[in-house]
């Protein structure tokens, strides 16, 4: 089974909230505030001042990816997440393939894929949809949940 991931709302814009979606058979959404955003990115450069800022907002990018694949990845699951960070494709997969595998989920290089997903994407319009408050967020993340995966 094949699943784009769609982002709405980037994450270094801190007046607006962020989604990031995923979406074929099954739909998944998890939202993260402006509010949330802004205690999340100042904690982080408190915590790691030698970050640069793009290089917070991948890894914040990436552990919404955690977050949103860790139930639903198995190994006959593709993933096909929309590029939103060009150049750090294979830092994002690497790390990725990583906490997935940490959680005991059995999960290959070839499953992770980046493309450009496109607006007629199933993800891209349930990210917009629950970006722009047309429908609700399957889950709604606090700085602590995402922080967490910071050490």
């Amino acid at each position: 089974m094949r699943v784009e991931v769609d982002q709405s709302g980037r994450i270094e814009e801190t007046n607006k909230p962020t989604v990031v979606a995923f979406s074929n058979n099954i739909q998944f959404s998890i939202y993260v505030s402006a509010f949330e955003k802004r205690k999340i990115l100042g904690e982080l450069r408190g915590r790691k001042p030698k970050w640069s800022r793009t290089t917070i907002n991948v890894f914040v990018f990436l552990v919404l990816l955690v977050i949103l694949l860790e139930k639903y990845v198995k190994k006959e699951l593709l993933v096909y997440i929309d590029k939103e960070y060009p150049g750090y494709e294979a830092i994002i997969k690497n790390r990725l393939l990583t906490f997935l595998n940490r959680k005991s989920q059995r999960v290959t290089v070839g499953q992770i894929n980046f493309v450009s997903v496109g607006k007629k994407s199933p993800a891209h319009s349930l990210a917009i949809t629950v970006y722009r408050s047309r429908k609700k967020s399957d889950k709604i993340l606090t700085s602590g949940e995402i922080l967490r995966y910071f050490k």
